[in-house]
């Protein structure tokens, strides 16, 4: 995330930001942080539809914020991640080189 004088904002202003964003109602969906880099995916469910959906990406010094407004239910996310799937077929996740020891 860049400021309008170039400057890098810091993790905390970040982390700030996501502070406010819950005290607004919003709720975490999904959060991943590997190698440097975070994945937050934030909504705001009112009346039993999904209003508003924000998608935060910070890797490094770059940041990535989209703010969606919709009138999606929860199934029909559910329908996509479904039709996803099916079209996509992901690759398996593989198992680890080494095996660990059982207790």
């Amino acid at each position: 995330m860049i400021s309008e004088g170039g400057r890098s904002i810091p993790p905390q202003a970040v982390e700030r930001l996501t502070a406010q964003l819950r005290r607004q109602k919003f709720d975490d969906w999904i959060y991943v942080r590997e190698e440097g880099t975070t994945v937050n995916i934030m909504a705001r469910e009112s009346k039993g539809r999904l209003r508003n959906l924000l998608i935060l990406v910070n890797e490094g010094d770059e940041f990535v914020f989209l703010s969606v407004k919709t009138k999606l239910k929860a199934r029909d996310i559910g329908k996509v991640v479904e039709w996803y799937m099916k079209t996509h077929k992901p690759k398996p996740i593989r198992k680890p080189d080494e095996k660990i020891p059982q207790v």
